[in-house]
């Protein structure tokens, strides 16, 4: 069987993800697609906006043969913590022949090059993002900066490209660990992150590819039918029960979300002291400090967000840190559990199906669905899902849905065609 990787949120499951599976079906010549899947939280560093149940049965009828869990502790990290989990795992079961990520370019060799100098540990290049960093610049643009000044600007210009960041992310994560997967890319079809819904509802029925975010902001501004021109008809059907069954508007649920989550931030940075925020993953060279002396003049998250970051400290790592707060991700723990990979099943087709009848024997890492004696069975495994199931129980105090503690340990995967 020839399997295809695919590395993804579905934030929603949209109609350019769909395209992607297809291309990637035609590229590779696969006979499954396994679907690595962030959970609750997203690489941006904020709650996913759909349930994660919702997202995995999106994306099982709208096209992937398997879907498995990228960890918290990858899933809400930086592009090079999120690519390498997520590699590491689609490594590890053994059977995957291709990795299919999208990019902003098409051409491989440019992304390649790009990848090699971003992977670059010459001392040249170390001593220039040093010195950056010093001088108050993030990492990713220290790390840029540095490609275009030993490499030339028109290989740098492609690490300012969100997803071509990504994809040349995967691309070293890869190499790193020896992996005989290959890499293909998908160009960016239509649309561009952040174009309006006015510029999608001009272009061609087949053309109506948008980004995530302008998804979510259809869904925000009117409801699912604002985005049944963006989305796969099974994906329509989905968010249109999902909107019925919560009782309010998409945007009193986003408002309510971030009502919470500022809550339980401010609680929880009121009540810790400055060493106990230190200890947690993302908080260094004095952030906790700054913490403490926003906090009592915010009166939201996105007013925290923004008191908090500098040139430094970007947005979204300034968000992925506040979430860490919330699930009291220790740097100590992270560090120990970094290179610990797992897949955990969470919805597959009959192929899906088939296809984890050949991990059982491929797979060098566990593959699991119930969380059961899984101490026993891979304690490490466990320590990393610890993460997860606090991942899930402060996911349900964001969105108020009244699930009780350990719900998690319930979870059954979503089978296509079960009855």
């Amino acid at each position: 069987m020839k399997v295809t990787g695919i590395i993804a949120e579905y934030d929603p499951f949209h109609n350019g993800h769909s395209y992607h599976i297809k291309k990637a079906r035609e590229m590779t010549g696969a006979d499954a697609i396994v679907v690595v899947m962030s959970g609750y939280f997203t690489q941006r560093g904020m709650p996913a906006f759909f349930r994660r149940d919702a997202r995995v049965r999106m994306a099982v009828d709208g096209g992937a043969d398997l879907v498995i869990e990228l960890p918290y502790i990858y899933a809400c990290n930086s592009s090079h913590e999120f690519a390498r989990g997520a590699a590491g795992i689609l490594n590890g079961i053994g059977c995957v022949d291709a990795l299919v990520f999208g990019a902003e370019t098409d051409d491989m060799d440019t992304l390649g090059k790009a990848a090699r100098a971003a992977a670059g540990t010459d001392d040249r290049s170390s001593a220039y993002i040093k010195e950056e960093m010093k001088n108050g610049v993030s990492y990713p643009e220290a790390l840029t900066r540095s490609v275009e000044k030993i490499y030339g600007a028109q290989t740098a210009a492609v690490l300012r490209e969100p997803n071509n960041l990504l994809g040349i992310e995967y691309m070293k994560a890869l190499r790193e660990l020896g992996s005989g997967i290959k890499p293909f890319i998908v160009g960016r079809r239509s649309a561009a992150h952040g174009e309006s819904l006015e510029m999608l509802h001009e272009r061609k029925q087949e053309q109506r590819i948008a980004s995530g975010t302008a998804v979510r902001k259809a869904v925000y501004a009117g409801g699912a039918r604002a985005a049944e021109m963006l989305v796969p008809d099974t994906s329509f059907s989905i968010i249109s029960g999902y909107e019925r069954s919560s009782g309010f508007s998409f945007t009193e649920y986003r408002d309510k979300i971030k009502k919470n989550m500022f809550e339980l931030l401010k609680y929880k940075i009121i009540t810790s002291d400055e060493s106990e925020l230190a200890e947690v993953y993302g908080v260094a060279e004095g952030l906790e400090n700054r913490l403490k002396s926003c906090i009592s003049g915010a009166e939201d998250i996105d007013g925290l967000i923004d008191s908090v970051k500098s040139k430094r400290y970007t947005r979204a790592r300034i968000s992925r840190t506040l979430m860490h707060l919330l699930i009291n991700l220790r740097t100590t723990d992270f560090e120990t559990l970094r290179e610990t990979y797992c897949a955990r099943v969470l919805g597959f087709s009959p192929t899906g199906g088939k296809l984890l009848r050949l991990m059982s024997e491929s797979s060098a890492i566990p593959v699991f669905s119930n969380l059961s004696r899984l101490d026993k069975r891979s304690p490490e495994a466990a320590r990393v899902l610890k993460y997860d199931m606090r991942a899930s129980d402060v996911y349900a105090l964001l969105y108020g849905s009244g699930d009780a503690p350990g719900r998690e340990r319930r979870f059954v995967p979503y089978a296509a065609g079960r009855k």
